[in-house]
Order: structure tokens, then sequence, then C-alpha cells
């Protein structure tokens, strides 16, 4: 736990400084309206983490390090693989449910000419909660470190790719490819560390008998629905909204201000350390 903790003092500021750089060199590059379209984009990560999520995450923050304490490797990496198998299989669900509605999608939010952005956005969003699984099996079993760098690296690319999208002139498209390279970066810096750091590790039995089953299905249903709940309440829906009923410009402006707002509450201590207190609740007695 002490490593877990010196590693989020040391290597999250590195993190979050080059997140807000690059926010900040994006804001420049892109003109109002292509910085709504885009944040309206992205608004639709926190929609396909909300849906159908299956309550998969909260299941593997719950879970893995319970078993992870008891000795039980093996089942906790045979957990950490279902939901990882499940979450995409989700996720492809819902693309193709998605799919059908591009044209509706494309009139209501005036995206008419962007329609190849949908292309790299379907592959950061595969790549992005791939990353997300990866990162909270590595931090539930305590591996801050190698976690932490996947989003360092995630973080530089990022900026690195904006900074010369700047300089070279580039717009709208340049960024999302060079989104979803950073994204496969971290992916590929997480999956590295998963192997190196996860696999490894052994004991215990690998089958979940019935009633652990039971109980585990049951975790992952009521947060499945907590999930789709907390999307109503959160701002990326006003996204959605505002797109639909104001314009894109609108949209820029609300994420811009948004933005800041979750910068500031990320240095807050509460939130600083929440990585390695959630898996320690359930690994002391």
């Amino acid at each position: 736990a002490a490593k877990a903790a010196r590693a989020q003092f040391f290597l999250r500021p590195v993190s979050q400084v080059l997140t807000f750089a690059s926010f900040a060199v994006l804001v420049r590059l892109l003109p109002e309206r292509e910085f709504g379209i885009y944040s309206l984009l992205l608004s639709s990560l926190a929609m396909f983490s909300s849906l159908l999520s299956l309550g998969l995450g909260n299941m593997v923050q719950r879970y893995v390090p319970e078993y992870a304490k008891a000795g039980e490797f093996t089942r906790a990496k045979r957990l950490a693989h279902a939901a990882m198998i499940l979450r995409q299989m989700s996720i492809l669900t819902i693309l193709a449910i998605t799919a059908i509605f591009i044209p509706t999608i494309i009139r209501t939010y005036a995206l008419a000419g962007y329609e190849y952005l949908f292309i790299p956005l379907v592959f950061i969003l595969m790549a992005q909660f791939q990353s997300r699984m990866l990162t909270m099996v590595l931090q539930g079993l305590l591996y801050q470190k190698a976690a932490l760098w996947g989003q360092v690296a995630f973080a530089l690319v990022k900026m690195a790719a904006y900074a010369t999208i700047w300089l070279a002139g580039g717009g709208l498209a340049a960024v999302m490819w060079a989104a979803l390279g950073a994204n496969l970066v971290m992916l590929a810096i997480l999956t590295i560390n998963y192997r190196h750091r996860v696999i490894p590790l052994s004991g215990g039995p690998s089958a979940l008998g019935k009633e652990e089953r039971k109980r585990v299905a049951k975790y992952a249903l009521f947060y499945n629905f907590n999930d789709v709940g907390v999307f109503g309440l959160g701002r990326d829906i006003d996204n959605f909204f505002l797109g639909a009923m104001v314009s894109p410009l609108a949209v820029g402006a609300y994420s811009f201000a948004g933005k800041l707002t979750d910068f500031m509450m990320r240095i807050a201590p509460v939130s600083f350390f929440y990585s390695v207190v959630q898996p320690m609740f359930f690994t002391l007695d």
C-alpha cells in the first residue's frame, strides 16, 4: 500500500500536468465549432461506459482485491479475463445498435461532413474500455505504478501529437487519429504490465462455485442499474441536449468549463489517493 501511495504521489501529478497542457493546446488548436464536436464525440465515452456496463468495472474493483487477499490469484485472473471479454462484447453490441441510427445522429447534431470521425471513434472506444479494465485490475492488486505509467504515456503522446498538429496546421481529423494513437500506446503499456505483473500470479482455486457466481452476478447487476442511473445525472448527458437543442458551439463552451472543474477536483486528496484507498477496503481486516 505504501508503494502504491508513493506511485500515486509522484506519477499522478505528472499525468495531470501533461493532460492539462494537452487540453490547453487542443483549445487553441481547434476552432470553436470543431472543439464542440470533439467534446460531443468524447461524451459518447461516458454514455457507452454506462449503458450496458453490466457492472463489470465495479465487480472487478470489488472482488479482485478480495480474492488476492485470500491468495486466490487464479480466481482473480479468471474473473478479470471474463470481465474484459464481456465488456468488449457489450460495447460491440451497443455500437451495432447505434450504427442503425447514424443518419439520425448526424442530422440531429449537425454533423454532416464529419461522418469520417466515427471510424477513429469506434477504435478509441474499444481501446479506452480495455485500458480501463486493465487499469482496474492492476490497481485492485495495488500495482498503481504499473497502471499510472500507462496514463503518463497516454498524456505525453497526446500532448506531443496535439502540439505537432497545432504547428502543422492540422484539424479535427488529425486530432481524432492522434487521440486513437495515444489510446493504443496506453493500451500497449498496460497490456505489457498486466502480462508481466498479473499473469505470473497463481494460487487458490480457479473455478467460482455456484453461490460465488451468484454473489458476483448480483453485485454486478446492481451496479449496472446504478451506472445507468448516474449517467442521467452527469455532465456528459448535458452535452447531448445542448448539441441537439442549441449547437456544437454551446457544447464546446460547456465542456471547457466542465473540464476546468474536473482538473481542480482531481487535485483534492480524496480523489488523489482514491485508487489506493478503494482496494484497501476489501483487503484489510
